[in-house]
């Protein structure tokens, strides 16, 4: 089975403006495509067109740990963009290590 996943955020002060997305099989957890930084646009399409992503985070030793799926949200300004699907604490986008850092 290969997935989208998301393994770092980039903020522009409290904006979210972009995302490092991968495709990888999540039968041998190995990247199809490594992750590289997108615009969260990007993002916000692949969610529209029904396909899921997942949120990878950092569990020591250079290991990744499967987080919450993304999901669409709406800002108060209208502008669409991602937060992780019942934004549990500590597994929030602005958790994900950051872009750039």
């Amino acid at each position: 089975m290969h997935v989208l996943a998301v393994t770092a955020a980039r903020f522009e002060g409290e904006a979210l403006t972009g995302l490092a997305l991968g495709h990888a099989d999540a039968t041998t957890n190995v990247w199809i495509v490594e992750p590289r930084e997108v615009p969260v646009l990007e993002v916000v399409d692949h969610l529209a067109d029904s396909e899921q992503v997942v949120t990878l985070f950092p569990a020591g030793d250079g290991q990744m740990v499967a987080g919450p799926h993304l999901q669409i949200i709406v800002l108060a300004d209208g502008v669409e963009s991602v937060e992780t699907d019942g934004a549990p604490e500590g597994r929030r986008v602005a958790d994900l290590p950051r872009l750039g850092a």
